[in-house]
C-alpha cells in the first residue's frame, strides 16, 4: 500500500478530501495510507476530523509542530509541501531539516 505525506486544503483540493473524507477550509496535513489514513488539524477543528473524517488516528497539529521545533529547531523559512512557490509553512522547513541531516549522516 503506498503511503503518502500531503498538505491540502481538502475543501478545494481533491487528492486531500479523498485521502480522509473531510472537508476543511485551512491546511491540513494528511500521511498514512489509504486504508489506516491519519490527520493533523489546528485544535478547532480536532473533534470535528474525529466524528466526520474517515481517519484512523487525529492529532493536534501544534503539539506536533512544538515537538518538530524542540528536535530539529525553528524553521528558518519552510515551504508548502503541495505547492512549493508558496507561502511558508512549517512542514516544508522541517522536511529540508530532516532531508539535510540525512545527506549530512550519509557523508
Amino acid at each position: 500500500m503506498k503511503h503518502v505525506l500531503l498538505e491540502s486544503i481538502t475543501e478545494t483540493e481533491a487528492d486531500g478530501y479523498y485521502f480522509g473524507q473531510f472537508k476543511s477550509m485551512d491546511p491540513i496535513t494528511l500521511m498514512g495510507t489509504l486504508d489506516d489514513p491519519i490527520c493533523l488539524i489546528h485544535r478547532m477543528e480536532l473533534e470535528r476530523a474525529r466524528n466526520e473524517g474517515r481517519f484512523k488516528e487525529v492529532y493536534e497539529l501544534v503539539e506536533y509542530q512544538d515537538k518538530a521545533e524542540q528536535r530539529f529547531g525553528s524553521p528558518d523559512r519552510g515551504v508548502s509541501l503541495s505547492h512549493p512557490d508558496s507561502a511558508p509553512s512549517l512542514s516544508g522547513g522541517l522536511l529540508r531539516r530532516i532531508d539535510q541531516t540525512r545527506s549530512e549522516s550519509r557523508d
